[in-house]
């Protein structure tokens, strides 16, 4: 099944480059955080956001595949930014992966420098085709 996006929900500010709710049904597939890390674990884009980010979705990406899953069926997709000045980057290399007409829930933070060092960080949960987003939690 594919997923509902609702991105104007009654009596909530419509939403700009994301899904406030995103419903359906079918199994689960809960994603792990993505670091640009390239498949040797060597780090990529070392003061590069874009690089960065690049590899994380290439990262999540493979992930998808590998649930049997593409990015039309994430539902949620977070990410933790060490420098909130990155967002438009970060946000315009996901429109390269992910159609800006059906985005996923999402939320961006800023925090402190993940392990290995330098953002972008994303935690995302999708299902394959026929997933029952029902069960899925808020965080």
């Amino acid at each position: 099944m594919t997923p509902t996006r609702i991105t104007a929900p009654a009596g909530v500010h419509p939403s700009d480059g994301y899904a406030h709710a995103v419903t359906g049904t079918g199994r689960i597939v809960a994603l792990a955080g993505q670091l640009p890390l390239a498949p040797d674990g060597t780090f990529v884009g070392a003061g590069d956001p874009e690089a960065q980010a690049r590899q994380m979705f290439e990262n999540l990406r493979n992930c998808l595949a590998a649930a049997g899953a593409t990015f039309a069926n994430l539902i949620r997709l977070n990410y933790f930014l060490t420098d909130i000045a990155h967002v438009p980057v970060v946000l315009s290399v996901r429109d390269e992966f992910i159609d800006p007409a059906h985005l996923p829930a999402s939320t961006v933070v800023q925090g402190h420098r993940p392990v290995p060092p330098g953002p972008p960080h994303g935690d995302r949960r999708a299902g394959p085709p026929g997933l029952d987003r029902s069960c899925c939690d808020s965080a």
